[in-house]
């Protein structure tokens, strides 16, 4: 039965949706050295994320996966003052991909943000991924850090956009100590990156910001327009695999996949170091950077591709291969 009247039919208007959703996964599990200082590198990580963001533009979604009991203890005064939008606790690990790619469609905000949950932030890494978006039209991803080992990877509309409008470059944007303590954090050695990706890398260039062609994927920013058709397969996979679908969603859409040429994000992995704590605090005491003006957001949340996003995906697939092809000659 019921008795009396649902008060909310009376409401004509709920709250308004933020600008930005950022989405965080989280997986600790026990018995395995390799999560043995997990949980410090995510209060660590969670620590410099809210010193950053401004939560009166940003909510923030957690998808526990079914983690140890300790990363309930360290999620729950974030729940309970707020500051977590939406906790997602699955009694099952569901991996990265099957449980990001739920909690995107369910997304109603102008942007989305995926990123792990040992990441060190830096102020100003949110205002310079909507400057990105604000200085090209046509933008669907932004990674907050330099990818330039993703130059091809699901970038056949930023190729030839950037080449049908001459705003193409190549030449040496990201400093050489910056590539090798990124390939440190995350155990790889120093010739992952060739010597000729590290001596020139292609950017896309306006006329107030150049950015790199290509886009990671530890922390990247899409533009929620791109997924409104996007059909997901549940992997089944652990950890980044099945990434590639979520990844391609900008590509199949026909909008850019960017980078930032400098870091503005630190992977910190599964171990912490002396020096990280020193960092966090140095985050936490420095100023926050306000996001974009009104004016300048609502120009970046127009959903609008360059023409080039126009042509059929195969086509741009088979040009990005022919460019690909051609790019060996300028890096000699």
């Amino acid at each position: 039965m019921r008795i009396g009247s649902n008060p909310l039919k009376k409401k004509p208007q709920l709250e308004p949706y933020k600008r930005h959703r950022i989405i965080i996964p989280v997986f600790i599990g026990a018995d395995h050295e390799y999560f043995a200082q997990s949980t410090e590198t995510l209060k660590l990580c969670l620590r410099s994320l809210y010193a950053t963001i401004d939560l009166n533009h940003v909510s923030v979604t957690v998808i526990n996966n079914n983690s140890i009991s300790a990363v309930d203890e360290i999620l729950a005064p974030y729940v309970k003052s707020g500051q977590i939008d939406r906790y997602i606790r699955n009694q099952t690990n569901r991996g990265k991909p099957d449980a990001v790619a739920g909690e995107i469609l369910a997304t109603y905000e102008s942007f989305v943000t995926l990123t792990d949950c040992d990441v060190l932030f830096y102020q100003g890494w949110m205002r310079t991924l909507e400057d990105v978006f604000c200085a090209h039209r046509g933008v669907g991803a932004v990674s907050p850090f330099p990818a330039p080992n993703h130059q091809f990877y699901h970038t056949g509309t930023t190729w030839l956009s950037a080449l049908a409008t001459f705003r193409a470059r190549v030449g040496n944007y990201v400093a050489e100590n910056d590539l090798n303590e990124f390939l440190e954090s995350i155990a790889k050695p120093v010739d992952f990156f060739p010597k000729s990706v590290r001596a020139k890398q292609f950017a896309y260039k306006s006329k107030t910001a150049t950015s790199l062609i290509g886009c990671g994927h530890f922390v990247v920013m899409f533009r929620r327009f791109v997924f409104n058709k996007m059909v997901y397969t549940p992997k089944l996979a652990g950890a980044s695999n099945g990434e590639q679908d979520i990844d391609a969603m900008s590509e199949k859409a026909g909008f850019l996949r960017l980078s930032t040429p400098t870091y503005h994000v630190y992977h910190l992995g599964n171990v912490v170091e002396d020096w990280m704590e020193g960092a966090v605090r140095e985050v936490e005491s420095s100023e926050q950077v306000p996001l974009v003006d009104e004016t300048n957001f609502a120009k970046a949340e127009r959903n609008s591709r360059p023409i080039v996003g126009f042509i059929p995906k195969l086509v741009r697939k088979i040009c990005l291969r022919g460019i690909k092809m051609g790019s060996k000659l300028i890096r000699r």
